[in-house]
């Protein structure tokens, strides 16, 4: 087998088929630069195939490169005299040839090309949530229309930080039970899943999508795989993301699924998804350098906003420490990350807006690579390491705070603040200050120390059902 791989690698013989020495050689050979492979087995003759059908060949084209290449195999004699042909890999791979289908859409880039459409739409608009569960369906490609109707705000964390961030924006009113808001209950699951199908299949034509006459969850993760064969992901590890793969990819059955731990997983869909939309607000996170102080930043951040960063917020927490210093009683705030100042804006926005900051700080990448990705901060860890440390910037108070109101007589858990944090006890007075509202709490007895009132801000109060 690798006698014939030299051969074809070395140069062909003047007696060979033209076709086969310019096109059909140099497409194997490109098969074996980009997968890094040096024999001929039955496993890299499907890697080359599965190359042709992804740029779109036609399969009677594939069938008649590999039935050219066959030829040549056969053909070759190595050192010992014998055939090359003794061990013929091509007989199962041809046989696979002949059950396969080629990519039958062809409008899946131009679908993904409008995407921002969707991304555009106002939580005020109309269709909305509809455009929600696209989205979440294309991001965390693994769900199912089912998964969907069933999903709720209990359920585990989404392993897709995007559908993640879906989650978090659609929670409506504190009884919702559903994150996505489909009738359940008054209507049979088919029925949701028929009519959700026909809505989705409308809001995608009217921002230009052309699916042809069938729409199904198929066709979003036809999508789905496109975006991840452009972004490097390998045709293995999509098989083992997607056993059962749509009709258009098909031919991906051609490639064993590689063998992929749960870290990886995340970190691909992840990926995809980032490729999907990278115009996400995140939260980030920038070192500052010797002698830079918070305020040499967060000063100029209204120029900041004039340059086309209005998403751009800064969070710096520090606490209050009380210290006598000659007599007096001295206030300073000292910050819980020395050097390490968080800033919020979209995902397509952080290479140009640490540009602008020259030397004065350098924002954190998932790894050490200069060309590695910058490292960002989920919603929700963001708000629980807030909430933890009791200081909240506006986005995460405005989410917390449109919650239903405890009333006297209620038992709640204290959810962040720093040291009564998971404590629980019995709401005793409501106070209302600038608008603002706070909980007189009686907390229950400990081994230690018995609390009797504390007065707790609404944002970090949390009903125990």
């Amino acid at each position: 087998m690798d006698r014939f791989f030299e051969f074809v690698e070395s140069g062909l013989g003047v007696d060979c088929p033209a076709m086969v020495a310019d096109r059909v050689v140099p497409s194997f050979l490109r098969s074996a630069e980009r997968h890094s492979f040096q024999s001929l087995t039955a496993k890299n003759l499907r890697l080359w195939v599965t190359d042709m059908l992804c740029k779109g060949m036609k399969l009677t084209t594939c069938r008649r490169y590999v039935g050219a290449l066959h030829t040549l195999f056969l053909g070759v004699t190595d050192i010992s005299g014998n055939k090359c042909g003794s061990e013929d890999p091509f007989v199962t791979v041809k046989a696979d040839l002949h059950r396969q289908s080629e990519c039958q859409d062809s409008k899946i880039a131009d679908n993904l090309s409008l995407i921002p459409r969707l991304l555009k739409k106002e939580k005020s608009s109309s269709d909305w949530q509809i455009v929600n569960i696209v989205l979440y369906l294309l991001y965390n490609v693994k769900s199912s229309l089912e998964d969907v109707v069933r999903l709720r705000f209990e359920d585990p964390v989404a392993t897709c930080l995007h559908a993640g961030d879906i989650i978090d924006g659609m929670r409506v009113s504190p009884q919702q039970k559903y994150v996505f808001a489909l009738g359940q209950g008054k209507k049979r699951e088919q029925r949701i899943i028929h009519d959700l199908l026909a809505d989705m299949h409308t809001v995608l034509r009217m921002s230009g999508m052309d699916f042809g006459t069938e729409f199904s969850r198929e066709s979003l993760t036809s999508m789905w795989i496109h975006t991840a064969l452009g972004n490097g992901i390998t045709y293995g590890e999509i098989r083992a993301i997607l056993p059962e793969l749509p009709r258009d990819w098909a031919f991906l059955s051609l490639v064993e699924p590689a063998d992929i731990d749960a870290d990886r997983e995340c970190s691909i869909i992840n990926r995809v998804a980032d490729a999907v939309n990278d115009k996400t607000v995140r939260w980030y996170v920038m070192k500052l350098r010797s002698g830079i102080s918070p305020e040499d930043i967060t000063s100029e951040e209204n120029a900041f906003k004039g340059s086309g960063f209005e998403e751009l917020s800064f969070y710096y927490p520090v606490r209050k420490v009380v210290r006598r210093e000659n007599r007096k009683m001295v206030t300073e705030e000292l910050p819980y990350l020395p050097g390490l100042l968080f800033f919020r804006m979209r995902s397509d926005k952080v290479g140009r807006f640490m540009s602008l900051t020259g030397n004065k700080a350098w924002c954190y990448r998932v790894t050490n690579s200069p060309d590695s990705p910058y490292s960002f901060i989920s919603r929700s860890e963001m708000t629980r390491f807030q909430r933890h440390i009791g200081k909240l910037t506006a986005d995460v108070e405005m989410e917390l705070v449109n919650r239903h109101a405890a009333a006297i007589g209620d038992k709640v858990r204290i959810s962040g603040g720093g040291l009564l944090e998971g404590q629980e006890g019995i709401v005793r007075e409501i106070r209302n200050v600038d608008g603002s509202c706070a909980y007189v709490l009686r907390l229950s007895e400990s081994s230690f120390i018995r609390w009797n009132d504390v007065k707790v801000d609404e944002t970090f109060v949390e009903s125990v059902s």
